[in-house]
This record gives structure tokens, C-alpha cells and sequence, in this order.
């Protein structure tokens, strides 16, 4: 460490397996506060290697290594810690001139600390990252500049407050610019009392079901502030319930994505959502049927289908007239295409992996527009498909790029 501090070093600097450096008068010789011109500093400790002694010195050790006021990103990782050392947990008004560049924070598998240093609320910060902290259970504060905030592996986290009290005891956002939310594995988490009308892009992934309630989406709430509808354009909903009777309130939603959720998971709420253009179906293995009102979503632009056991295609299909792009992964049971695939005539883009199909529909031929076709891993598909040799080949040789193996 001592071999750090005469070195000037810019950019980003990386500080790995600090549970094997007991003596903090060792880690103050790297003198890094002093190093104006580092921009990036990640600080990390191996869990799997921690003993007694380093998790004793691991504070006044963090509190050595200091980084200078000119930084920007700022990374630490399994610190073993109960307590955040003094340069985390200033007041409003030094920390703001202590770190006033600090734009990124992740902090990660901090497993001991029961509470969030002050620097999550530095008022130019636009992105967090908050990782397997267990014993956090309240995220609140004014966060005037946050764009992304990502909350995972926070499994006693029960609530997050999207509003805040001013001076004037008047309640604002406490999150005025947040455009991305991102929650991982957070069965506990409430959002109080709604998800901000800022965000455009949610991901809820193996949290609270409570989150997909009416009430965190609706526009309705005794806050005057809160009542504008929700602006979410991408939602991505995974290894969680899909019961969504308010989804047709998203009228901006332009991108859906269902993955690994249980039962029928696509809910006939979505059939009116006029602006969606992309829909991704994955690794939902209790739906056996698409509904037949999918052809309603007249703006579809790009549909995926992964691993879904599906038998058969609904014939309402045929309609999506903006449909250009369509992909079938490992759907075992789909074993035929329809005959009215050729009236998919917007279709530029056609890729198929992994499926027993043993021939195509001979209305491929009507797909004009079609530029790429890719399949892949279809043995008999593949055979039938042979340049120049295979049953199949004049269905498809008008296509420029093909990609068969």
C-alpha cells in the first residue's frame, strides 16, 4: 500500500482483498485524499477470507483510505464493518464541499451495517447502487439529482420513501429526476406511497408482490403531488406474479418483459396498451397459450418468445401489421407455423432456435420484407432448408441473409 503514495495516478484505482492489510498506518501512506487527480476508486474486501482481526481494523482502515474531494465514482464492496468511518457520514453542509463531484455510489454486501451513510444523499449523485445490505430496513432523504437507483439483495428493506417534507413542511419528490428504478430480490419493500411519476424504465425482479398492486401505479393519492399518471415507457417483471388489472393505465409503455413467472402471465389488461412495440416473453413455463387478442397490439414492433410451451399460434396474430421482428426460442411444443404466417408483411427479421418445427409454412414465400432469416440448432428445419438442395429452399432463397446451422 505504502507503494501508492508517491505514485500520481488518474483515472480509476481498484483496491482488492483489503481483509489481508491489519495496519491502518499502512493504508494512510497511500495517501489517496490527496490524489486530485483519481476520478475512480473501488475499495473491496473477500468475503470468504475475512477472520476475526480484519473485521476489528476493517473501520479505522476505511477511515485511511479516504478518497480525495475530487471524485466521481466511488465503489465498496464487502466491508465487514458495523460502523461507516467519518468521511461517509458528514453533515449536509461539509459533505457537499468534502465530495462535491461525486456522481456514482454502489455500495455492496456492506452485511453488517445497519444504516446508509450520508453521502447517498449528495445532491449531484445520479446513480446508486445498493447491494446485500440485510440490515437496512428504511431508504429516505431528497435525492435532487438521482437518474438510476438500483435496490437488490436488501431482504429486510420495508420501505422507501418517494416523498419528503421541506422547510415549509410541505411534501416534494424525493426523487425529482429518478428515471430508472431497478428492485432485485427485496421481498419486504414498500414504496411509499407510490413509485415517482419521474420514472420511465422499472424493473421488479423476486420482490414484495405487494409492489404490483393498483395502488403503487394508479394516480390516485392524498399527496396533490403524486396524482399525475405514471410516465413508465419500459416495465421488466421477473420471477414474480403478472395479475396486472392496472396495466392498461401505463399509456406511455412502449416495452414489456415477462420472465421466469408463474402461470398465465400475460393479463388481458395489456390489450389496450396502444404504444407498446416490444413484448418479451421468457422462461414462462405455465403459459400454454397466447391469448387471441394479442393481434390488438397494432404498434408491435419486435415480439420474443423463449422457452414458453406453446402448442399453436393464435390466429390473431396475422394482424400485427407492424410486426418486424420476431424470435422463438426452445418452444418445444410448436412444431408447425400456421399457413397465414405470410401475412406478417412487415416482418424483416424471423429467428428460430432450438424448435421441432419440421418444415415451413408455404406462405414464407409471401414474406417480402423479410432481410434476415436465422435458424439455428433445427435439425430437420436445417435439412429442409439446404441452399439449393432442400424441400423448403424456394421458400426462402429471396431472402438476402440467411443464417442457417
Amino acid at each position: 500500500m505504502s507503494e501508492l503514495e508517491h505514485l500520481n495516478i488518474s483515472g480509476r484505482l481498484k483496491i482488492s482483498e483489503l481483509q489481508n492489510l491489519n495496519d491502518p498506518k499502512e493504508a494512510t501512506l497511500a495517501n489517496l485524499k490527496k490524489k486530485e487527480n483519481l476520478n475512480g476508486l473501488a475499495l473491496s474486501w473477500n468475503p470468504d477470507a475475512l477472520l476475526n482481526d480484519c473485521i476489528e481494523c476493517s473501520l479505522p482502515l476505511l477511515e485511511a483510505l479516504q478518497p480525495p474531494s475530487n471524485i466521481k465514482n466511488l465503489e465498496l464492496e464487502g466491508y465487514p464493518g458495523e460502523q461507516h468511518p467519518n468521511w461517509m457520514m458528514l453533515s449536509d453542509e461539509i459533505r457537499m464541499t468534502l465530495f462535491p463531484n461525486l456522481t456514482s455510489l454502489i455500495l455492496s454486501h456492506l452485511e453488517s451495517c445497519s444504516n446508509l451513510p450520508s453521502l447517498v444523499g449528495l445532491p449531484h449523485l445520479d446513480y446508486l447502487k445498493l447491494e446485500g445490505m440485510p440490515f437496512v430496513t428504511n431508504y429516505s432523504g431528497h435525492f435532487p439529482s438521482l437518474v438510476k437507483l438500483y435496490l437488490c439483495e436488501m431482504s429486510n428493506l420495508e420501505e422507501v420513501m418517494t416523498m419528503k417534507l421541506d422547510k415549509e413542511n410541505a411534501y416534494k419528490p424525493a426523487f425529482p429526476r429518478l428515471s430508472k428504478l431497478v428492485i432485485k430480490s427485496c421481498p419486504k419493500v414498500r414504496i411509499q406511497p407510490r413509485f415517482p411519476s419521474s420514472v420511465v424504465e422499472l424493473e421488479l425482479e423476486k420482490s414484495n408482490e405487494e409492489l404490483l398492486g393498483v395502488e403503487f401505479f394508479n394516480g390516485e393519492s392524498s399527496f396533490d403531488i403524486c396524482s399525475q399518471p405514471l410516465g413508465i415507457r419500459e416495465l421488466k417483471i421477473s420471477g414474480m406474479e403478472t395479475q396486472l388489472v392496472w396495466l392498461n393505465q401505463l399509456i406511455s409503455l412502449t416495452r414489456l418483459r415477462f420472465e421466469y413467472c408463474e402461470g398465465n402471465c400475460i393479463p388481458e389488461s395489456m390489450r389496450h396498451l396502444s404504444s407498446l412495440r416490444e413484448l418479451d416473453i421468457i422462461n414462462c413455463e405455465g403459459l400454454h397459450a397466447l391469448p387471441e387478442w394479442l393481434g390488438e397490439l397494432k404498434s408491435l414492433e419486435e415480439l420474443k418468445i423463449w422457452k414458453i410451451p406453446l402448442t399453436c399460434l393464435p390466429d390473431s396474430m396475422k394482424h400485427l401489421s407492424s410486426l418486424r421482428e420476431l424470435t422463438f426460442t426452445g418452444c418445444e411444443g410448436l412444431r408447425v407455423l400456421p399457413d397465414w404466417f405470410g401475412e406478417l408483411k412487415s416482418l424483416k427479421h424471423l429467428s428460430i432456435w432450438t424448435m421441432p418445427l419440421t418444415c415451413l409454412p408455404k406462405s414464407t414465400k409471401q414474406l417480402t420484407a423479410l432481410e434476415y432469416l436465422g435458424i439455428v440448432n433445427c435439425r430437420e428445419l436445417q435439412r429442409r432448408c439446404e441452399r439449393e438442395k432442400g424441400e423448403d429452399w424456394h421458400l426462402i432463397s429471396h431472402i438476402p441473409i440467411l443464417d442457417v446451422w
